[in-house]
């Protein structure tokens, strides 16, 4: 009788055990994911997500005075720019179309890649493509490369070289390894004044020096120290991330459409394609 009371106090023991450590277990996952997802939900910023607004035809609406219209189009012959964007067919309502009324139609030229083909975006569809953007395709503000960069870090992962991971993790991490396993040269994208020109927030979060301390993230890969304020952006900033619909037409209108009385842009300077090589050469030489 005592043995199999001794049998059994053990076995209650040991089943004691084994579930306190499940418990254990389960705390520890609650809390790192619960600050994993804390920060996940500062960045993602639920209303950037949910937020719709009406489909706006600004396709024959450049906003730019003859003068600017000018410049632009002389810098968009010299530098050519085309964008891959990344879509979802469910997504195509909710941000393609904004996007493609909006900072798209700046570009020389630009694809949205999805997992189904559509000819008005227009959109090519990519075999096995079926990750959402809000996930994981899409996780940086993006990023410019040359037409030779590209190919050798295509080449690479199609070949899956050391350094050059085909599919799993961040795209933008593993796409930031690769170049460099392969000897793409990077580029600093600073201003003169060492401020940044691609941002991984919407603009009024950059503003926010306690917001942007909550998120761990960004001061472990940022290469520079992270500014806020009115000293956190160049004057030529090209990117924002997590820019929803409603801000990229705000942007538009602000950026080609309003223009203070009495504040001049200065841009007359460049009314000649031979100014406009001047000034490159002379900022050149400043370099």
């Amino acid at each position: 009788m005592w043995l199999s009371n001794l049998l059994f106090r053990c076995r209650r023991s040991q089943n004691a055990m084994f579930f306190t450590g499940v418990l254990i277990g389960m705390m520890v996952f609650w809390i790192l994911d619960a600050r994993r997802a804390s920060e996940y939900l500062l960045v993602r910023n639920l209303d950037v997500y949910k937020d719709t607004i009406a489909y706006q035809n600004l396709r024959n609406n450049s906003g730019q005075r003859h003068v600017e219209r000018t410049v632009a189009d002389e810098l968009k012959e010299k530098i050519r720019v085309f964008a891959t964007i990344l879509t979802t067919p469910r997504t195509k309502l909710s941000k393609a179309i904004h996007v493609k009324e909006t900072w798209a139609k700046r570009l020389n030229g630009y694809m949205f890649v999805s997992s189904e083909e559509d000819k008005e975006l227009p959109s090519i569809r990519i075999e096995g493509l079926t990750v959402d953007i809000q996930r994981g395709c899409h996780k940086a503000e993006g990023y410019v490369l040359s037409r030779a960069a590209l190919k050798l870090i295509a080449e690479a992962m199609l070949k899956e070289a050391p350094g050059c991971r085909k599919r799993g993790g961040s795209e933008d991490v593993n796409l930031g390894a690769c170049a460099e396993a392969v000897g793409v040269q990077m580029v600093d994208s600073l201003d003169a004044l060492n401020r940044e020109t691609f941002h991984p927030f919407r603009p009024s979060t950059i503003f926010d020096r306690t917001y942007i301390d909550r998120v761990s993230w960004i001061h472990y890969y940022n290469y520079f120290p992270v500014k806020t304020g009115l000293d956190c952006c160049s004057d030529h900033s090209v990117s924002f991330h997590y820019v929803s619909p409603r801000d990229m037409y705000v942007l538009e209108l602000l950026l080609y459409h309003i223009y203070p009385y009495g504040i001049a842009k200065g841009v007359e300077q460049y009314d000649s394609p031979k100014q406009v090589n001047q000034t490159q050469e002379h900022l050149s030489l400043k370099k």
